[in-house]
């Protein structure tokens, strides 16, 4: 009987361990992110022409009017994104924004949990925390003051070429920052998931499967886009 009673106290102990074990660290070190969109950027034609020719294997379509612009750091050009507050709220919720777990390692990241905040007269500078002292941008020989608030970025890891700062500005800013290049960009959810994002360096049977599958789809693609890459929506009611 006693017996009994001790390995009982034994299970629970250990019903508990595993408990408080889970409170303190609830995620694992893998990034969970489904592959299941694209991000493409172009001309507005081109990117209608590629949404309606690939139908078949896209879900949903999210088009947004965006700027981009080179800003001068550390004696080069930067590739900069611009987002009006409307467009970078929608994408927040959607899980677009991926933000780094912590500052030194970007391969392991989540969905940004909420928009960042936004100070009147300042563009909000997501980036790389090097440049978390930042205080104004020239972009086109306008200045646009801006505060550090977040390192995230848009798919798998930063694209240093295009976007290697996101910046998101009020809808009235947005409209008046006529220096910068106004672009198209495209975000399709596909039908189906292509593996994880972070196949993308995998090697393993799963990962080499699905990224032969998204390059078979994109193949066509990349002729009539300036640029794309992968992105993660995350899970939804809608979205399952």
């Amino acid at each position: 009987m006693k017996k009994g009673i001790i390995l009982l106290l034994i299970i629970l102990l250990l019903v508990l361990i595993s408990i408080v074990l889970l409170g303190v660290f609830p995620k694992s070190d893998k990034m969970a992110a489904p592959r299941n969109g694209l991000l493409l950027v172009g001309e507005k034609q081109e990117l209608e022409a590629v949404v309606q020719e690939h139908g078949n294997e896209i879900k949903k379509v999210y088009t947004y009017t965006v700027k981009e612009a080179k800003i001068k750091q550390d004696e080069s050009e930067v590739g900069t994104l611009i987002l009006n507050q409307t467009t970078a709220e929608e994408m927040v919720s959607l899980g677009l924004f991926r933000e780094a777990r912590n500052t030194d390692d970007i391969a392991i990241s989540d969905p940004l949990p909420a928009m960042p905040k936004m100070k009147e007269g300042k563009g909000t500078l997501s980036t790389i925390s090097k440049f978390k002292d930042l205080t104004s941008v020239d972009i086109g020989g306008r200045t646009l003051p801006v505060h550090y608030e977040t390192n995230s970025w848009l798919g798998y890891t930063r694209y240093t070429e295009h976007h290697r700062f996101i910046i998101i500005v009020d809808n009235e800013t947005f409209e008046q920052l006529t220096t910068a290049r106004d672009n198209t960009m495209t975000i399709v959810r596909f039908k189906k998931d292509y593996g994880q994002l972070t196949d993308i360096e995998g090697n393993g049977t799963g990962a080499v499967k699905s990224n032969t599958d998204l390059l078979r789809l994109t193949k066509k693609m990349e002729e009539h886009v300036q640029y794309l890459w992968p992105v993660s929506f995350k899970e939804s009611k809608e979205g399952k």
